[in-house]
């Protein structure tokens, strides 16, 4: 519990230079891409009230159950938020491990052309120009990586079911429980993005090995406990 507060904090104290860093990378991919002052401008606006926006709509307490189906709210607002959220504090953490290793080599490297000769040629090579900048420019492509896994996570992987089957070996195994079959569902994270109609293919699927007995492990739901889908209640199969 300590150590999940901790992350929980330390996530909240990179969050706010997190959004600053990005803030300014679009900034920047901003003026290369659109030379009139009015349009930056325009576009700069356009993009923090859709940031206020989605920050509004996903902290904004609500006490409604959540829906287990799809709603345009959850697609068109909570999704792509949460998406960022996620991707530019994980991308920024990159960025971060980047920044200190650049320090901590810099600093070796002071050390070492000291220790050179001054008419040592590697002085020079050793913090050139072109090759700081090749290594600031790949620090932020490999930060951009999260952005891409968590879409493909939210789009593709979160409906990638597989189903495995795990040999269990117990050397003191009473011989009643020889060919006994468990079938384990687990992190059902019901609500918008998996929605009642899922969990009824899920529990078919489950259904169709004919297991002798059914573990259900967390996490049951997403976020809030009292905001939990509408139909969670005894299944009928």
């Amino acid at each position: 519990m300590i150590f999940r507060h901790l992350l929980l904090v330390l996530a909240i104290v990179l969050f706010i230079p997190s959004q600053l860093f990005w803030f300014w990378q679009l900034r920047a991919l901003g003026r290369k891409f659109f030379r009139g002052l009015s349009v930056r401008r325009w576009l700069g606006g356009l993009g923090m009230g859709i940031y206020v926006l989605l920050a509004f709509n996903l902290y904004w307490q609500r006490t409604a159950p959540e829906p287990a189906h799809m709603t345009l709210q959850a697609a068109l607002l909570e999704a792509p938020f949460r998406w960022w959220m996620l991707s530019s504090l994980l991308g920024f953490v990159v960025i971060a491990l980047f920044y200190l290793c650049n320090r901590l080599g810099r600093a070796v490297l002071w050390v070492y052309r000291k220790l050179l000769p001054p008419s040592n040629p590697g002085r020079e090579r050793l913090l050139s120009p072109a090759r700081r900048h090749f290594l600031a420019r790949t620090a932020v492509v490999i930060s951009a990586t999260p952005f891409a896994a968590c879409a493909y996570g939210l789009l593709y992987e979160r409906t990638e079911i597989e189903t495995t089957h795990q040999p269990i070996k117990l050397r003191r195994l009473p011989k009643a429980f020889e060919g006994f079959r468990i079938a384990q569902l687990s992190d059902l994270h019901v609500g918008p993005f998996m929605t009642a109609n899922d969990i009824r293919k899920y529990v078919a699927m489950v259904n169709q090995l004919k297991p002798d007995l059914v573990a259900l492990t967390g996490d049951f739901i997403t976020w809030r406990a009292h905001r939990r889908a509408r139909w969670w209640k005894p299944c009928p199969y």
